[in-house]
């Protein structure tokens, strides 16, 4: 220990043979702390306590100065978070004749000491060590006396130090073996307690970065496992969700197949919450807004259509209650007329049986009194004979002629069906059935090029079904053609003097609506009942029929 300690504050004195004589006092100078880097430090040179010169040392802590006779040094030696060393140096009263010439500078080993915190370092405010000269040797040499009395706090600093030092190696021993286990918390902790003894300590910064990239190590892991984890349970979510989402568009596809809109909805809704990016949800949410506003439309074009039968039932209800009636007046009057007639025939009947009577009682008369006349003859006249008056004969009435009712309806019947046309006639006769069609239009209305023309007309404007009167001939006249993608059959009914437009409109979905005058809806039945033309023994009189390839869009 003691050999220890003096190694911190010995100086090797090397006496260097020569011939010329010393002009001052060279030292060279070896800091050190085992092998701890020693850059940034340097040795300060005082006289009555002022500094007169600074000496950096290299890395490895040497460093060389001189020293002038005639005065009194003292020499510091610093280094950041180290104990401050001073030598004393005594040349106050020397002078180079007094050297001998074979007497040369010193080599001082300077044993730097680290600063630990709880150690008393009192004892380094003084010098540990002093150089003076020898006049008996003519050179320099310690004063051994004085470092013998530092000897003891020097060994009480030594014993302190060594203790921090084994403080320091077993805490620094227990960072390590944490870090080994995975116990970060406790390396740290270990780590602080060499820190607070050996701050500055070259391994505290190392064990920092081993602890720094094992616990990064560890999280690391820890991540991965964390990730892997979260990742199975996001993947068996992920299952139940999918398992979810399924079931729920299962039970609303029943829902829907069944016509059950609202439960299909509800399930649908609850799908899309499992799964909100779900484009079948929307496409299935969708087919049933459109089912439902089809349905509901077609509901409301039924109940329509049905109240327009109704309707068209009870005006037919009607027309027929008129037929009958006109039908047993007609009746009436043709029995009244027959029974006229038949009275009339009676009454001629009765005449002649009058008159025949008569001529023959005349002759019975005429015979009577033949023989009365010969019976008188034969008697002697006595007085004259009775005059006879006979009736006139009655003339029987000259039997009327007329022409019966089922004559006039046959004569109305042929001309009727004259003038009707239809286009299931052979093709070689087709195109004398358009120029008689386009004749008849123009005999109606010579402004039409032609009866096929097709008009887009204003039902709204006044006389429009007069206009239409005169483009088109008497009765029906039906043409099928393409709009945009719907079938329109059109007819156009003329009578009276007053022409009216019926549609029939196909749509490519299978929807079929019908209208009277564009805008008025009607139903099947009614146009039906309104574009059918009978004659007086309820024969119906086919229309004329326009046949036109070319779509009306333009």
């Amino acid at each position: 220990m003691r050999k220890t300690l003096f190694s911190l504050i010995s100086v090797l004195i090397i006496s260097v043979s020569g011939f010329s004589q010393m002009e001052k006092y060279s030292v060279k100078v070896n800091m050190d702390d085992n092998f701890a880097s020693m850059d940034g430090a340097f040795a300060i040179v005082k006289v009555n306590g002022q500094k007169v010169k600074r000496i950096a040392a290299s890395s490895s802590g040497k460093l060389e100065f001189d020293l002038e006779f005639g005065q009194d040094y003292v020499v510091e030696f610093h280094k950041q978070f180290y104990a401050t060393k001073k030598i004393n140096v005594f040349l106050g009263q020397v002078t180079s004749e007094m050297i001998d010439i074979g007497c040369y500078g010193n080599t001082w080993h300077v044993g730097m000491i680290q600063k630990v915190e709880g150690i008393d370092y009192s004892v380094l405010d003084a010098a540990v060590g002093e150089i003076f000269f020898e006049p008996d040797k003519k050179c320099f040499g310690w004063d051994a006396d004085y470092s013998l009395r530092v000897m003891a706090e020097l060994e009480r600093l030594e014993e302190e130090l060594a203790a921090k030092k084994d403080e320091f190696e077993s805490a620094l021993s227990n960072a390590a073996k944490a870090i080994s286990k995975g116990d970060f918390a406790r390396a740290r902790t270990s780590l602080a307690t060499a820190q607070k003894l050996f701050p500055h300590d070259i391994r505290i910064e190392e064990l920092k970065k081993d602890i720094d990239k094992a616990a990064a190590a560890a999280k690391d892991a820890e991540l991965a496992d964390a990730a892997a984890a979260e990742a199975k349970q996001k993947k068996a979510e992920e299952k139940a969700k999918n398992e979810e989402f399924n079931e729920l568009m299962s039970a609303g596809d029943k829902a829907l197949k069944s016509g059950d809109f609202e439960s299909a909805k509800a399930k649908y809704v609850a799908a899309g919450k499992v799964n909100p990016e779900s484009t079948s949800v929307k496409t299935k949410l969708q087919v049933i807004e459109d089912t439902v506003v089809k349905r509901a439309a077609e509901k409301e074009a039924e109940k329509i259509e049905n109240a327009a039968k109704k309707t068209a039932a009870i005006a037919e209800e009607k027309e027929k209650e008129k037929i009958l009636a006109a039908e047993a007046e007609a009746k009436k009057t043709e029995e009244e007329k027959k029974g006229k007639e038949k009275e009339a025939e009676q009454l001629a009947s009765q005449a002649e049986k009058d008159a025949k009577t008569a001529e023959k009682e005349k002759e019975q008369k005429a015979a009577s009194a033949a023989i009365v006349e010969k019976e008188e003859k034969k008697k002697p006249e006595t007085k004259p004979p009775a005059t006879v008056v006979a009736k006139e004969p009655v003339t029987p009435p000259k039997k009327a002629v007329t022409n019966t009712v089922k004559q006039e309806n046959d004569k109305r019947k042929a001309e009727m069906h004259g003038s009707s046309k239809k286009t299931s006639q052979p093709e070689n006769k087709h195109a004398d059935i358009l120029a008689k069609l386009n004749q008849a239009g123009l005999e109606q209305n010579p402004k039409s090029s032609s009866i096929e023309e097709h008009h887009e007309w204003d039902m709204g404007q006044p006389g429009v079904s007069k206009e239409i009167a005169k483009e088109y001939p008497e009765g029906v006249t039906e043409e099928v053609y393409m709009k945009s993608n719907k079938e329109i059959t059109e007819r156009v009914l003329v009578r009276n003097g007053r022409g009216d437009i019926f549609w029939k409109v196909t749509h490519p979905w299978g929807g079929i609506y019908y209208f009277k005058n564009n805008t008025t809806n009607i139903s099947s039945y009614e146009f039906d009942l309104f574009t059918t033309i009978k004659d007086e023994d309820g024969n119906v009189i086919e229309p004329y029929h326009i046949d036109r390839v070319q779509n009306h869009d333009h």
